[in-house]
This record gives C-alpha cells, sequence and structure tokens, in this order.
C-alpha cells in the first residue's frame, strides 16, 4: 500500500515535470518564431 502511494506520487511528479517541459519548449518555440530566429 506504501509503495502503491509512492509510485503514483512519482507517476504523478513525472506528468508534472513533463507539463513544465512541454510548456517550456512551447513558449521558447513561440520566442524564436517572434523574434524570426527559428529556421524550419
Amino acid at each position: 500500500m506504501i509503495i502503491g502511494k509512492k509510485r503514483k506520487d512519482i507517476l504523478g511528479l513525472m506528468r508534472i515535470g513533463f507539463i513544465c517541459l512541454t510548456a517550456s519548449v512551447y513558449a521558447q518555440d513561440r520566442l524564436l518564431k517572434k523574434e524570426g530566429l527559428m529556421i524550419d
């Protein structure tokens, strides 16, 4: 039961980390396009 809870917490943290990473990459992409530095 304790192990199950810990695993759930780790998955939650991983999901939050993934969301933050995706948001930061998206923000950088938008910023670069705005600056005209993004090369497709």
